[in-house]
């Protein structure tokens, strides 16, 4: 069984052609092998190399503050209300993706046009991404 083992998975093209292996050799082999399965979630993993963006930068009263890789993208436009004689005070506003293909699009634009993305402000942001297609969420 070791050599064989090692030989499928030396040349198995996916899970499915391995599964097959073992099944068939329990057509030959009953009662010598117990294939147990089960489904686990997965986790999205950037390689090493993989350049991720984080930026900073106002307009005004206004900030904002960007992260971007390719599975993901956050964006906080923090607004400064109150003045005039009125106590001032941030409200935050929070941007995500809607789905991991939305951070995607988003950080293959982002890649191309890093310099222009510090020009704009929280509408520009939200008409460059309904212009791409990209879904997201907010709070």
């Amino acid at each position: 069984m070791d050599s064989m083992s090692r030989t499928i998975l030396d040349y198995a093209r996916n899970y499915d052609s391995i599964k097959a292996f073992f099944s068939d050799l329990l057509v030959d082999f009953p009662g010598e092998i117990e294939i147990k399965e089960r489904q686990e979630r997965g986790i999205d993993v950037l390689l090493a190399t993989t350049e991720t963006f984080k930026l900073e930068w106002s307009y005004g009263p206004i900030k904002l503050s960007l992260e971007a890789s390719p599975l993901d993208f956050s964006v906080k436009n923090s607004d400064l209300f109150g003045g005039g004689g009125k106590p001032s005070f941030r409200q935050d506003t929070l941007y995500w993706p809607a789905k991991k293909q939305d951070a995607l699009v988003f950080y293959g634009w982002l890649k191309d046009n890093l310099n222009k993305v510090e020009l704009m402000n929280i509408n520009d942001l939200r008409k460059l991404w309904a212009s791409l297609g990209v879904h997201y969420d907010s709070h």
